[in-house]
């Protein structure tokens, strides 16, 4: 019986994983883990208590999601936040040195915008209240010291949001534990442009069947939040916490799994989301200027021009 991963998809949020992570599950020769993101490894991120994302995982608890992978199958699981964590590196090492590590990372601003909306789409329990972007970067020094956090937001980490983007630090802490050949390094708009030239890159670093025939899955769509109280209400349901908990079983039983995904997307498209609104162009000028310096250093370790490649010359 499997009891640990053979690949981590690492992150970035925001950046293909979900897309990645399922249509890896289409291969016959992979077993992708349900949850997609245990969070195992980043334990600095994980809360006892917690019921949703980032709840702490035992080591069985870790284990036993393997362990309906056939003998032969190349085992992964997905969770963002590793890129994050100060330990989920070291942390995955220790459980398997010989594991294959997959990142995904997306230029800075673009990134930002769609972490953003992420976060107000969230549970508040690991997501923000602060629609403004531009506010909610003039927050984070404050957040660091735990003021002007949202009432019930039990993983404050995660509004850090230009932690979120020092790309070379988080692919430094990877290359100072593995080894460089078992770190792949994704471009998230060049596996947006072609899904099946990425997935065949994967494939062969992961020793399987590159010529497999996938179905397409487009990424995530970052949506806004238009009514947190419904929207409350449909996590609830869907997680089947609170009153929901006796409900769920039920309809469980009686409506098809089909039939449930479908009006849980209607409800939400209808009275939760609405589609994003860019950023003001000052906004995104000034926020590129600062990360300019950033890009470039992070296109020098993954020898890549990054400073053409994400337009980014011109910015000074």
């Amino acid at each position: 019986m499997k009891t640990r991963p053979d690949f981590i998809i690492f992150g970035h949020s925001k950046s293909g994983t979900t897309a990645l992570h399922d249509m890896l599950d289409q291969h016959p020769d992979i077993y992708m883990s349900d949850p997609k993101e245990p969070n195992f490894f980043a334990s600095d991120f994980t809360r006892k208590g917690l019921q949703y994302a980032f709840r702490e995982m035992t080591p069985d608890e870790y284990r036993a999601i393997f362990k309906d992978a056939p003998g032969n199958a190349v085992c992964g699981e997905s969770s963002a936040s590793n890129i994050y964590s100060t330990v989920a590196a070291e942390n995955a090492y220790r459980w398997n040195p010989d594991a294959k590590i997959i990142v995904i990372f997306r230029e800075p601003v673009d990134f930002l915008k769609s972490y953003h909306m992420q976060m107000l789409k969230n549970p508040i329990e690991d997501g923000d209240n602060v629609e403004d972007l531009q506010t909610a970067l003039d927050l984070e020094p404050q957040r660091k010291q735990g003021k002007q956090l949202p009432r019930g937001q039990k993983v404050p980490e995660l509004l850090y949001y230009m932690e979120r983007c020092k790309y070379t630090d988080q692919l430094k802490r990877l290359y100072s534990v593995f080894p460089r050949e078992q770190v792949l390094v994704l471009l998230y708009d060049e596996f947006r442009k072609d899904n099946f030239a990425t997935l065949k890159q994967v494939c062969s670093f992961l020793g399987v069947d590159p010529e497999f025939g996938f179905q397409k899955n487009d990424a995530n769509v970052t949506l806004r939040v238009k009514n947190k109280s419904a929207q409350d209400l449909l996590h609830n349901l869907g997680a089947g916490r609170g009153i929901f908990s006796y409900i769920k079983p039920v309809v469980k039983s009686a409506v098809p799994k089909g039939t449930r995904d479908k009006l849980l997307s209607w409800a939400s498209d209808t009275f939760v989301y609405s589609y994003k609104k860019d950023i003001s162009a000052e906004l995104e000028r000034k926020l590129k200027q600062q990360f300019r310096p950033e890009v470039e250093e992070f296109g020098q370790l993954i020898g890549r021009d990054l400073l053409a490649h994400w337009e980014y010359d011109s910015i000074q």
